[in-house]
């Protein structure tokens, strides 16, 4: 009988060690196989970032035998624009007519048809799917999420960053624009004593801009007075995520303003409309340098999608149970890289090897201050309400 017993419990742990090594994500009773991949406007991203995506994409069914489907939407319109809720006009070719349609009921469309064992959100301003009303992860607790490519909380609520169905993959923002300032006073000769810096503040009350920006121009601003530490930064904000034309009214204000160098931490069409008014030095993130005309100066930090994703479906495909909570990709990943900023690619090189070793190997940190974007300009607006309503509690005291 002992042997016996013995012999079962060899076939069942060769079972086990079998079944590890071929385990799915989300264990092997819920693997997943077909991904609905829902990418943001082209308006917000460079066309070769989502391409880039994309590539991303084919390179994990190609590693790991997920299959993924394409969904975008297009004719890009803003309905709310102090707080970001986008809607597009989408063309059904069945009825011949044009309807509404918002990201979260697409996604919702894809969630009750079965089909799909994840639903990928690829962009930044996609975050706010997550906490509507009612959020798309409480709704449906037994789908799969990934959203991709975000910064700060896609939620105030802690119990939606908290949700076990949920992923979200982020770069370190504050690093990308680290990066971009080192790159800047390394590059740039006669660097200039005042600069500017532009972010969104889409809401007067979010005194320092939005979470995205704010980290971007922390970083860059730690980058630049790091190296050249009496330079004046200008920091000002655009108050729409993605407006063209309110983008070039800024670029021909700092052109007339005398800057000789903008870093723009804002979205793609922003970005291009800043492009479009302002002849002098651009530092943007994201950006591909063919989509500029002429020879301005310019340069970029931009991702590898391809290296971030893949590197996130082997965290999952080694996971036993779905892989939720925060992942961060920065310098240590090597997910990072230059764009179109000199032609000698050997003091761009050489100074992204410094970034390196000083942020990696010596581990030299951000400073706090800047890392928070405590010394950005903005409108204290909870401050400035108190000292009122102290003003008033002492006028009434004196009167009584």
């Amino acid at each position: 009988m002992k042997r016996n017993l013995v012999g079962y419990l060899a076939v069942i742990i060769l079972l086990l060690c079998f079944n590890s090594t071929t385990i799915g994500v989300g264990g092997v009773e819920d693997p997943i196989g077909d991904i609905a991949v829902i990418l943001d406007t082209s308006a917000c991203y460079d066309e070769y970032f989502l391409q880039d995506v994309i590539d991303g994409f084919d390179a994990i069914n190609q590693t790991y035998q997920m299959n993924y489907s394409i969904f975008r939407l297009e004719n890009y319109t803003v309905t709310n624009t102090s707080y970001y809720h986008a809607t597009y006009d989408y063309f059904n070719s069945t009825t011949s007519s044009s309807s509404t349609i918002t990201h979260t009921q697409l996604a919702t469309t894809l969630i009750e048809s079965g089909k799909f064992d994840l639903i990928a959100f690829i962009g930044y301003e996609l975050r706010h799917v997550a906490h509507e009303e009612t959020p798309l992860p409480e709704l449906y607790p037994n789908t799969k999420f990934l959203f991709y490519d975000l910064s700060g909380e896609i939620s105030s609520n802690d119990q939606d960053t908290n949700r076990n169905n949920v992923l979200r993959v982020s770069f370190a923002d504050n690093e990308v624009g680290y990066m971009t300032g080192v790159l800047a006073t390394a590059t740039i000769s006669s660097f200039p004593s005042r600069i500017a810096a532009v972010g969104i503040k889409p809401q007067y009350w979010e005194k320092k801009g939005e979470p995205r920006s704010k980290l971007l121009i922390a970083g860059f601003q730690a980058g630049v007075l790091r190296q050249n530490p009496e330079t004046q930064i200008d920091i000002s904000y655009i108050d729409y995520y993605v407006n063209n034309s309110v983008a070039k009214v800024k670029g021909t204000q700092l052109e007339t303003d005398g800057y000789e160098l903008v870093f723009t931490a804002l979205q793609n069409e922003n970005t291009l409309g800043i492009l479009d008014s302002f002849s002098k030095k651009i530092l943007s993130v994201d950006s591909n340098r063919s989509l500029i005309s002429g020879n301005k100066p310019f340069g970029s930090i931009v991702k590898n999608n391809t290296k971030a994703l893949l590197a996130t479906f082997e965290l999952l495909n080694h996971s036993a149970t779905y892989l939720s909570g925060d992942l961060t990709f920065g310098f240590q990943d090597d997910v990072l890289y230059p764009n179109g900023w000199s032609s000698n690619n050997t003091l761009v090189n050489n100074t992204m090897a410094q970034i390196y070793q000083d942020l990696v190997i010596d581990k030299i940190t951000i400073p706090k201050d800047i890392l928070l974007a405590q010394n950005t300009p903005g409108f204290e607006f909870f401050t400035g309400f108190s000292l009122i309503l102290l003003l008033s509690i002492i006028v009434r005291k004196r009167r009584e």
